[in-house]
């Protein structure tokens, strides 16, 4: 894609806010520090029925044909955020607030294009859905970045575009700092042993970026009692990365994962009472969570479930490291059960 990308310091002001109350719609856009506010024009057209509020430098932060003709507009800024409120002619609830594209410049926003798609993506009319797929590309091709994430997600289900869905991914990790996305780019390399260091790597950058699935994620892939595959087994490292995990967000998988070690005493010592508190705290949060396992003397897990060696899903061959790596699937964003969930079906 050759079109200019949203600047990274941007990316906020364009993932901009709505509060619709019953007279008026507020609009929020939040700026970084480094950015000039009073630069933002606020233009309307069409009698008051188009916006258009840009800084005549990068795209539009809000663009094109409103729900319905407002009646004035104040601005204000406050907090690093700049605030636009849209006074209604009618007290009546807007599904969305831009319609389509302004009817005199042409143009629209990055992420009402994606909210539009949204809306037509869930049409049974194919023209609405081909209009809606191409305000989707048009967005993505910015980098408006939930969008680049859900264009990706397209583009992997299939073998012939999963090069360009990485090359997007890649860019949304490393030029935005997208923690999501790296997130996914790991469970993906974990689907080869080959590239297991890498996926730590790219796990550790996510925990980083503020996902805390990527630890209790590292925890799997170093508990010697998961199904991971991985020569470098560390329980000690395990426990204190599903430890971390917990501390930002109570995770079933974490709990459940921690009952092993505990179970069996990998990396600590073995306690039973600890184990099933952390397991009834795991079935809490998720009822399909898999039974604990019991272990002998030896730290052997009773069971004679079969430990699948890898996915059943094709590797693509491509020519870089990543997608030589690979694995076709579907992208999940916030990925939080990704890698479990396929593991367990296999074991279930």
């Amino acid at each position: 894609m050759s079109t200019p990308r949203i600047p990274k310091t941007l990316v906020e002001t364009y993932d901009w806010i709505i509060n619709e109350k019953e007279d008026v719609i507020e609009v929020t856009f939040s700026f970084d520090i480094t950015y000039n506010a009073n630069s933002i024009v606020v233009e309307f057209a069409n009698d008051n029925q188009d916006i258009a509020i840009h800084d005549n430098e990068w795209y539009p932060f809000l663009c094109g044909k409103l729900f319905q003709r407002v009646e004035s507009f104040k601005t204000k800024i406050e907090n690093q955020n700049f605030i636009v409120e849209l006074k209604k002619t009618e007290n009546v609830k807007w599904p969305i607030i831009i319609t389509t594209n302004h009817s005199v410049n042409k143009g629209i926003d990055p992420k009402s294009a994606f909210l539009i798609y949204r809306l037509f993506s869930n049409s049974e009319n194919e023209q609405e859905q081909v209009t809606g797929l191409s305000y989707l590309e048009y967005s993505a091709s910015v980098f408006f970045v939930p969008s680049t994430r859900h264009y990706a997600s397209l583009l992997l289900r299939s073998e012939n575009t999963f090069p360009v869905a990485i090359k997007l991914m890649e860019i949304l990790s490393e030029s935005y700092e997208d923690g999501a996305t790296t997130y996914h780019l790991a469970l993906i390399l974990m689907g080869n042993l080959v590239y297991i260091e890498q996926s730590i790597s790219l796990l550790e950058k996510a925990a980083l970026q503020g996902i805390p699935d990527a630890l209790h994620t590292l925890g799997e892939i170093f508990s010697p009692c998961s199904t991971i595959e991985y020569d470098k087994k560390d329980p000690v490292r395990a426990r204190e990365y599903l430890s971390s995990s917990l501390e930002k967000k109570e995770s079933s998988i974490a709990y459940h994962e921690l009952a092993k070690l505990y179970a069996s005493g990998f990396g600590v010592e073995k306690n039973i009472d600890i184990a099933h508190e952390y397991q009834r705290k795991a079935v809490e949060l998720d009822d399909q969570t898999p039974a604990l396992p019991s272990y002998s003397e030896s730290n052997e897990a009773d069971t004679d479930i079969e430990i699948p060696a890898k996915f059943d899903v094709p590797i693509v061959k491509t020519s870089t490291k990543i997608l030589r790596a690979a694995l076709v699937s579907s992208f999940i964003i916030g990925c939080g059960y990704f890698i479990y969930k396929r593991l367990k079906k296999r074991v279930d």
